[in-house]
């Protein structure tokens, strides 16, 4: 297939979907609201109260009081973000490390046969 000219979607629904094929946090993202896990009730309502304790007079104050409830809630999203990626990185380490027990068994750090301890570990891990 010549380049260009995949089966990506056609249609302005399927491009739309496709276009959030890579948010994984939306830090990025051009929206405040990175529909895939946050509420634009939410949203709404943050900002509300954000420019209503800023309590903004004229135009450059309203736009800096709309600024900082955008960047206050794009911080918070980033924490989450952090977050579940330490999550993940938990995770995957211990995976390696399971696996790590499971190849080196026979290892003189286990010695031939293992020892109860590590007997109940590779238990816990095979279920």
């Amino acid at each position: 297939m010549a380049r260009g000219k995949g089966g990506g979607p056609k249609t302005a629904a399927g491009k739309a979907i496709a276009s959030r094929n890579a948010t994984r946090h939306g830090l990025t993202s051009p929206s405040p609201v990175v529909t895939e896990f946050e509420s634009r009730e939410e949203w709404e309502a943050f900002e509300a109260a954000m420019i209503e304790d800023q309590a903004p007079e004229g135009a450059l104050q309203w736009e800096q009081a709309r600024r900082i409830a955008e960047l206050s809630w794009r911080l918070r999203r980033m924490g989450r973000a952090e977050t579940a990626e330490a999550r993940s990185n938990y995770y995957a380490t211990q995976d390696d490390f399971k696996v790590h027990i499971m190849m080196n068994r026979d290892h003189e750090e286990f010695g031939p046969e293992p020892t109860p301890a590590q007997a109940a570990l590779l238990a816990r891990m095979a279920a």
